[in-house]
C-alpha cells in the first residue's frame, strides 16, 4: 500500500437532472486556514460543471490570493456514471488519473517523478469528491432518519478506493439558516484512527446545497522558506465556505 496520504477535494452539490441540456454551473468558495489567518480566507475555490447532452464535466480548482491555481480536479461523467477522473497538485508537481475499462478502475499517479499504476474491480458505490453533493441530496431523507450511506472513495494518491460512511451528526443554525452537519468517516477502524472525520454542512431546506465543509483539502502550505523538497509541504485541514450554485449564461 502506498504511504502517501489522500485528501478530499471540493464538494459540488449539483444534480445533473437539474441542469439544462447545455449549461455551465459555477460554485465559488473561500478556504479558511486558521494557522495562516483566522479571519480572512487564505485560499479560494471555484467549481465549474458543464452539461452537454449526456456528458457532464466537473472542474474544481483551488487558487491562492493571486488567483494562481494550486490544485485542480476534473471528473467526466456519461449520464450518472463516472468515466474519467484527473488530479493535479501543482504545488508539489503531483498528478494522476483514473478511468473505467472492462469493469476495472485503472489508476496512475506520479509523485517525485516516479509513476505508479494499479487497478481495482469497479464497485458501483465508488465516488469521487464531485459526486458527494448529489449523493447527499439523493439520500437526505435516509440520513435524517439516522441511516448510514456507505461508499468507496477513490483515493488516487494511494491508488486504491477506501470505504467511507456518511451519517447525520447534528442540526443547528448557521448564519440564520437551519443546517444539518453530515460526517464522512472511514469505515475501517484502523484508517478512522488516522484520519479525522470530514464535516459537510447542508442546508436543511430543499435542495440541500452544501454551504460549508471542514476537513482535509488538496492545498498544501510550506513549512520551510523557501521549500526545497516535497517533504517541506504539509497537507492541511481547513474550513471552506461555499456560495450557492449559479447557472452561467450560454453564449452563442
Amino acid at each position: 500500500m502506498s504511504q502517501r496520504g489522500f485528501h478530499f477535494l471540493p464538494l459540488i452539490c449539483l444534480c445533473a437532472s437539474s441542469l439544462p441540456a447545455l449549461a455551465t454551473t459555477e460554485v465559488q468558495g473561500r478556504v479558511f486556514y486558521s494557522k495562516l489567518d483566522p479571519k480572512e480566507p487564505s485560499f479560494f475555490f471555484n467549481a465549474l460543471v458543464t452539461e452537454t447532452g449526456a456528458k457532464r464535466v466537473a472542474v474544481t480548482t483551488y487558487s491562492d490570493k493571486q488567483n494562481k491555481p494550486l490544485a485542480v480536479e476534473e471528473s467526466e461523467f456519461d449520464g450518472e456514471k463516472l468515466v474519467r477522473y484527473e488530479l493535479k497538485q501543482l504545488q508539489v508537481n503531483e498528478f494522476g488519473n483514473a478511468s473505467l475499462k472492462d469493469g476495472k478502475v485503472m489508476m496512475t499517479f506520479t509523485s517525485e517523478k516516479k509513476t505508479e499504476t494499479d487497478s481495482e474491480t469497479y464497485d458501483p458505490s465508488m465516488i469521487v469528491a464531485s459526486m458527494i453533493g448529489e449523493l447527499l441530496q439523493k439520500n437526505f431523507g435516509a440520513l435524517m432518519a439516522g441511516e448510514q450511506i456507505k461508499v468507496r472513495y477513490l483515493a488516487l494518491e494511494r491508488l486504491e478506493t477506501i470505504g467511507f460512511k456518511f451519517f447525520k451528526d447534528k442540526e443547528r443554525t448557521l448564519n440564520g439558516r437551519e443546517v444539518v452537519d453530515i460526517l464522512m468517516k472511514p469505515s475501517s477502524f484502523f484508517i478512522a484512527a488516522l484520519v479525522s472525520p470530514i464535516r459537510i454542512t447542508l442546508r436543511k431546506d430543499d435542495p440541500h446545497w452544501i454551504v460549508e465543509t471542514d476537513g482535509r483539502t488538496p492545498v498544501r502550505v510550506s513549512e520551510k522558506q523557501p521549500p526545497e523538497t516535497r517533504k517541506d509541504w504539509k497537507a492541511i485541514d481547513a474550513r471552506v465556505e461555499y456560495d450557492a450554485p449559479r447557472i452561467l449564461p450560454v453564449h452563442p
